[in-house]
């Protein structure tokens, strides 16, 4: 298949999650989870995409359905999962009418290093930086939030994290998806703009390191001006 048509299988046969959840769990060997699994590896001319320093995969849940199913791409000298570092995923919203691609953040990690709010301001934070900074983008692209429409689920933090996450991000409406060339291309813009973000990192080696010195940066910028003058902003 080819990116197009992996967009419109998950979006086809997914399952639409109810207010009080699904109603049912994922079947075992459900050819779907393995779909979404194998991520863009599966599809034609997967070679150009992936190159030889990323890798894909996506996740459906762990035996119960996920509320936002995702397929992403992972450099491996900066990411290797969701979980931490910055990455480029497609984000499937709620409602299965709108998917993302986009340039995001393992959000995990923040949970993990950061308490409460933190977690979300930090992230945040992060996000607005390379918002300011990254200049390989496209007209495709854009710094907007995104919506994946699962406020109204109680019971899981990531979908908030990960529209919090997302730094740069494409919208594709399920009743309007461009051809796969556009799909393609897009991914390869969007892949170009995660290649100046790595470049730009303060210490690729130590992604904590990296996001400390952003943050750090950040409260310099909020002083006085006299004192951002000082500081280096």
């Amino acid at each position: 298949m080819n990116l197009k048509e992996l967009i419109k299988y998950v979006f086809e046969h997914y399952p639409i999650r109810k207010p009080t959840g699904f109603n049912e769990r994922q079947g075992k060997g459900d050819p779907l989870v393995s779909i979404i699994k194998k991520g863009l590896t599966q599809i034609e001319n997967s070679e150009l995409v992936l190159g030889e320093r990323y890798s894909s995969k996506g996740s459906a849940g762990m035996g119960e359905w996920a509320t936002i199913p995702w397929i992403g791409l992972f450099d491996h000298e900066i990411s290797m999962s969701a979980k931490k570092g910055f990455d480029l995923v497609y984000l499937f919203s709620a409602d299965l009418k709108t998917v993302y691609l986009s340039l995001n953040q393992g959000w995990n990690f923040y949970q993990n290093k950061y308490s409460g709010k933190s977690a979300l301001e930090n992230i945040t934070k992060v996000s607005e930086y390379w918002r300011s900074r990254l200049t390989r983008t496209t007209d495709s692209m854009t710094g907007d939030s995104i919506d994946l429409h699962a406020s109204q689920f109680k019971n899981t933090k990531l979908p908030r994290g990960y529209e919090q996450g997302s730094i740069l991000n494409i919208e594709y409406r399920r009743d309007n998806l461009p051809d796969n060339v556009t799909l393609i291309s897009d991914l390869l813009a969007m892949r170009t703009v995660l290649e100046e973000l790595k470049r730009q990192l303060f210490s690729p080696d130590d992604l904590e390191i990296s996001i400390a010195y952003i943050l750090r940066s950040t409260k310099k910028c909020q002083l006085p001006v006299d004192s951002q003058l000082n500081s280096g902003c």
